[in-house]
């Protein structure tokens, strides 16, 4: 069950435009039109987790070996034909680490799936004391 209030550590533009961004895009590029992408959220003690999972195609071994390393070619048409770059997980990786967190792949043929994990965030209630979110 996902919980409702998960606070991350992270600047959300950032997470938004560049994390999230590349994730769904490619979940979206790489799976076959009408299928569906799973995004879930959960507090897991001092972490979110965090996992966007496809249903797609898969990524070839060659591919995922190199998936987060710039200097690599690991760009490749989707299934509708659509280009990339090659920057995109390596970006993803980036900032994940850079908000202290981690990032998992696990893929088969019959989809990938992204796992995230970033620090759980502090909120202040009510100017009171410091507690967990959720």
């Amino acid at each position: 069950e996902e919980d409702q209030d998960c606070f991350v550590l992270a600047d959300p533009v950032s997470l938004s435009n560049q994390v999230f961004n590349n994730l769904i895009s490619n979940a979206i590029k790489f799976s076959p039109s009408g299928s569906h992408i799973n995004i879930s959220v959960k507090n897991v003690e001092e972490t979110v987790e965090i996992i966007v999972q496809d249903f797609g195609i898969g990524i070839p071994k060659d591919i995922l070996n190199h998936l987060f390393d710039y200097r690599h070619k690991t760009s490749r048409k989707g299934t509708q034909g659509e280009t990339g770059t090659g920057f995109g997980m390596p970006l993803v990786k980036f900032f994940i680490e850079k908000f202290g967190g981690k990032i998992h792949v696990q893929t088969e043929r019959d989809g990938t799936s992204f796992r995230l994990v970033l620090k759980r965030a502090y909120v202040q209630d009510d100017f009171s004391d410091t507690k967990f979110a959720g």
